[in-house]
């Protein structure tokens, strides 16, 4: 999905590409639910000595140096990413989601820059496509990757390979937050991505489903070498698809 923020337009090439399915709750027991969720202890390590399980120590980033906060949210990382890359650019590390990265995510998709993915979102529908990033890795092999900024360790956005019944095509899709906007993160780390999905993960085309008002996404994509296809299935009717071919 792309997304961009409305007044601006800011660069997301992806629109959101469905309504997540989220279990019926009222209001109150899904965010009850959440918070139970984030405050569970995970169970990440097993001492077989014991045969204990083992809860790493939670970490602020403020209590410790750059190298262990990132150590200590690596640990974070679900199993059932564990064949999500870790890709390094210029000035990004792009890597598996981790949970402390939900917060911005929800607060992006309650905002009207949600708009063009069909949002704003409720917490409990944003949950929804939070962990849609997470389980694409295990039934796919892609998914989503959280875009860290280098020098501070900071989560920026989400680049995606989107797939399933509700894309008629494996998509290419990012959402930038607003306060990184205009930095050139969605290319340099949208093109990273497709150099993994085409070299590594062999897949031979991808495309970009995109609001025709998204006039920073669609240059992002152009950017990107993506070719309008007039001829693509659309997800919405007034989609434009833009395609992505491995680079010679």
């Amino acid at each position: 999905m792309v997304s961009a923020a409305i007044p601006s337009g800011a660069p997301t090439p992806m629109k959101r590409r469905h309504d997540p399915f989220v279990p019926g709750a009222d209001s109150a027991s899904a965010q009850l639910s959440f918070t139970f969720l984030r405050e569970e202890p995970r169970l990440s390590a097993y001492d077989c000595e014991t045969g204990a399980c083992c809860q790493p120590p939670i970490l602020s980033k403020d209590e410790g140096t750059d190298d262990a906060w990132r150590s200590w949210k690596m640990q974070q990382i679900s199993p059932l990413q564990s064949m999500a890359p870790t890709l390094t650019t210029e000035r990004l590390t792009l890597r598996p989601i981790v949970p402390e990265d939900f917060d911005q995510f929800a607060k992006f998709l309650a905002s009207p820059r949600s708009e063009r993915m069909g949002g704003p979102y409720s917490i409990q529908e944003a949950w929804g496509v939070f962990c849609h990033e997470v389980a694409l890795w295990p039934l796919y092999g892609f998914g989503g990757l959280s875009i860290e900024l280098q020098t501070t360790g900071e989560c920026v956005g989400i680049v995606e390979i989107n797939a399933g019944p509700l894309f008629p095509e494996r998509e290419l899709g990012w959402q930038i937050y607003e306060e990184h906007e205009g930095n050139g993160y969605v290319t340099e780390a949208a093109r990273a991505y497709l150099d993994w999905a085409f070299n590594e993960r062999k897949l031979t085309t991808l495309v970009s489903y995109i609001d025709p008002s998204n006039i920073r996404s669609i240059a992002v994509v152009e950017r990107l070498n993506g070719r309008l296809d007039r001829s693509a299935p659309k997800q919405d009717p007034e989609d434009l698809v833009y395609r992505h071919l491995p680079r010679n």
